[in-house]
C-alpha cells in the first residue's frame, strides 16, 4: 500500500514539474512575442554572463566591451530576427487559410506577404526595435558591464589585500635561503628576476627591497621604518603558523640589521 502511494506521489510530482516546465516555455515564447523578454534586466544579465564565460574559456584576454559588443549584436540578430519571424509566420498562418475560405487567390495572397512583411518590419524598426534598443536594452546591458567589471576589480583588490607584501615575500625567500643552506650565489638583479618569475610580482619592488636587506642604510623616514616593520610582521606571522622556530631566529637577527631593534 505504501509503495503504490508513494508511486502516485511521484507521478503527480513529475506532472505538475512537467507542467511547470511547459508554463514557463509558454512564458518565455509570450514575452517574447511582446517582446519584453529581451528588455528583462535578469535575461540581458544572463545572456552577459553567459557570453562572457565561455569566450573567456576560448580567450584568455577577452574584455567585458567584446562581450558588451556581441550581446548588443545578439540583439537584432537573435531577438529582433525571431520576434519578427514569429509576427510574419503568425501572419501567414492566420491569411493564408481565411485567403482559401475566401476564394482569393492563394499565388496573389502569397506575392503580397512580402511587401507586407517589409512594410510591417521598418514599422516595428522605427516604432520598436530601435527605441526599445537605445532606450532600454543598451543601457541596461552596460550597466550590466560596468557592475561587472566593479566586482572582478572588487575581488581583485581582496586578493590583493590577502597578499603578502612584497617585502615579506623577499623575507621568507631569505630565511628559506639561510635556514635550508642554499645560500643563493645570486647577485641582487639575477635573484629579483627569479623571485618575480617566482612570485609573479613587479621587479623593481622585488629589486628595491632585497637591497634593503643587503645594503647598509644610515637614516629610515618614519614612514618607510613602518613598512619595513609592516613586513617583518607579516613574515614573523608567516613563521610562526607554520611553528618553523628556526626561521624566527634568523629573521630577528635581520630585523636588528635593518632597523635595529
Amino acid at each position: 500500500m505504501y509503495a503504490e502511494v508513494n508511486s502516485i506521489i511521484k507521478l503527480i510530482n513529475l506532472g505538475v514539474r512537467r507542467m511547470c516546465g511547459m508554463k514557463e516555455i509558454v512564458k518565455r515564447v509570450s514575452s517574447l512575442f511582446t517582446f519584453e523578454l529581451p528588455l528583462q534586466y535578469k535575461q540581458i544579465e544572463q545572456l552577459f554572463t553567459t557570453v562572457q564565460h565561455y569566450e573567456q574559456e576560448r580567450y584568455a584576454g577577452w574584455s567585458t566591451q567584446a562581450t558588451l559588443r556581441k550581446v548588443a549584436s545578439l540583439y537584432w540578430y537573435r531577438y529582433v530576427f525571431l520576434h519578427f519571424l514569429l509576427l510574419f509566420g503568425l501572419a501567414v498562418l492566420i491569411s493564408t487559410p481565411i485567403a482559401i475560405l475566401r476564394g482569393d487567390a492563394l499565388s496573389a495572397t502569397l506575392l503580397m506577404l512580402p511587401a507586407g512583411g517589409l512594410i510591417t518590419f521598418l514599422t516595428l524598426l522605427f516604432i520598436q526595435y530601435k527605441p526599445f534598443y537605445h532606450t532600454d536594452f543598451l543601457p541596461r546591458l552596460q550597466s550590466i558591464a560596468s557592475a561587472y567589471d566593479d566586482r572582478q576589480l572588487a575581488q581583485l583588490e581582496k586578493c590583493k589585500q590577502a597578499q603578502y607584501s612584497n617585502l615579506a615575500l623577499v623575507l621568507i625567500f631569505h630565511v628559506w635561503d639561510k635556514t635550508e643552506a642554499v645560500n643563493s650565489s645570486l647577485t641582487i638583479d639575477q635573484l629579483s628576476r627569479q623571485l618575480t618569475k617566482l612570485y609573479g610580482v613587479d621587479n623593481g619592488s622585488i629589486k628595491k627591497n632585497l637591497e634593503l636587506l643587503f645594503h647598509k642604510h644610515t637614516s629610515l623616514t618614519p614612514r618607510k621604518r613602518k613598512e619595513i616593520e609592516k613586513g617583518f610582521e607579516e613574515a614573523y606571522a608567516f613563521f610562526e603558523e607554520l611553528n618553523y622556530q628556526k626561521g624566527t631566529s634568523v629573521l630577528k637577527t635581520l630585523e636588528l640589521k635593518v632597523i635595529g631593534r
